[in-house]
C-alpha cells in the first residue's frame, strides 16, 4: 500500500504539464540543441543560487532547513558531474530568465517570500526531473547514464518541495519521504 502511494505520488509529480508552472530554465532544458551536460550544470548552479537567497529572507525554520538541504544535495550532485566530466572551460552564470525570477524574490520577505520560493522551487525540480528523464533515455547519449543516476534524487526532491510548497499553503505537514 505504502509503495503503490508513494509510486502514484512519484507518477503525479512527473505527470504535471509543466507548461503549466512557470519557471526560469525551462526553456533552457527543454532546448534539444544545448548541450545535456551544460544544461545540468546551470539547473544545479541555479537551484543552488535560488536556495542561498533564503538565509536573510525567511524566519521558518522548516524552509531553511529545505533550502540547506537544496544546496547539500546540488552541489552533490555537481561534483558528481565534476567527477564523471570534469568541468567546461567557462563561468557558469545565471541566466538571465532565472535573474528575472530571482528579482522577483528579492523584495519578498517572511511568509510572502517563502510561498514564493516554494512555488520556484517546485517549478524547477520540475524541470530538472522532466529534464533527466529525457536525458535518462537517449539514445547512443555518454550523459544518459549520468542521467539515471541522478534522477532518483531529483524525484526525491521533488516530492519533498512539493511537500514544502503545500505545508506552506495549508499550515499542514506532508509525510515525508518514506512516509507515503
Amino acid at each position: 500500500m505504502h509503495s503503490m502511494s508513494r509510486f502514484a505520488a512519484i507518477g503525479l509529480l512527473i505527470l504535471v504539464p509543466v507548461a503549466f508552472v512557470a519557471s526560469p530554465l525551462q526553456s533552457q532544458a527543454v532546448n534539444p540543441l544545448r548541450d545535456p551536460l551544460s544544461v545540468a550544470i546551470e539547473l544545479n548552479f541555479s537551484a543552488i543560487s535560488l536556495a542561498k537567497l533564503v538565509r536573510n529572507r525567511t524566519k521558518n525554520p522548516r524552509v531553511k532547513t529545505f533550502a540547506e538541504a537544496m544546496v547539500r544535495d546540488r552541489i552533490e550532485a555537481l561534483n558528481q558531474l565534476k567527477k564523471e566530466y570534469g568541468f567546461p572551460n567557462y563561468e557558469v552564470v545565471a541566466s538571465p530568465s532565472y535573474q528575472a525570477e530571482a528579482d522577483k524574490l528579492l523584495p519578498l520577505s517572511g511568509s510572502a517570500f517563502d510561498h514564493e520560493f516554494a512555488r520556484q522551487v517546485v517549478a524547477d525540480y520540475q524541470v530538472m526531473v522532466n529534464f533527466l528523464e529525457v536525458q535518462s533515455t537517449e539514445f547512443g547519449s555518454t550523459f544518459a547514464k549520468t542521467a539515471r543516476d541522478l534522477k532518483p534524487k531529483a524525484i526525491d526532491n521533488l516530492i519533498e518541495a512539493e511537500g514544502l510548497r503545500h505545508s506552506l499553503a495549508t499550515g499542514t505537514t506532508v509525510p515525508g519521504k518514506g512516509n507515503l
